[in-house]
């Protein structure tokens, strides 16, 4: 990197050196100039809509910790009142939903951490066994 800066460096100084004369009259053509432009506009205007996924990963751990939530009011509601179908109905749905969106976080957080970690967690290869009330242990 630093010897490219250098080398870069020196070209433009000899450049500089041999325009010298004409360097008050230099210009810069008109179609470079709007080539330039366009392709600045097109590059920030690409960086403005660029999907991020790391909001769609945060939003999905929120999902994940509120059906967890869910999961676990239930199971305590069932344990207060056995014979409670709601409840059972509840830890049934919550427990889908808890293992879906921890699936669905999953996809998203390995694309997005693979060059950092290198090596895949293996919990993501357990996600499926992950239940709501172990999901943060460990």
């Amino acid at each position: 990197m630093r010897l490219d800066r250098g080398a870069c460096s020196i070209s433009q100084r000899a450049t500089l050196l041999l325009l010298r004369p004409g360097l008050a009259t230099f210009e810069i053509p008109t179609t470079f100039l709007q080539l330039l432009g366009l392709s600045q506009f097109v590059f920030v205007g690409g960086k403005a809509i660029e999907k991020s996924s790391f909001p769609d990963l945060d939003q999905k751990i929120a999902s994940i910790r509120d059906h967890e939530r869910t999961y676990q009011a239930a199971r305590a509601a069932l344990a207060r009142n056995p014979h409670g179908n709601e409840a059972a109905k509840t830890i049934g749905a919550e427990l889908d939903a808890f293992k879906r969106e921890a699936r669905e976080a999953a996809e998203i957080f390995w694309p997005l951490y693979c060059d950092t970690l290198k090596r895949k967690p293996d919990a993501l290869g357990r996600i499926d066994t992950i239940l709501p009330e172990t999901s943060f242990a460990r």
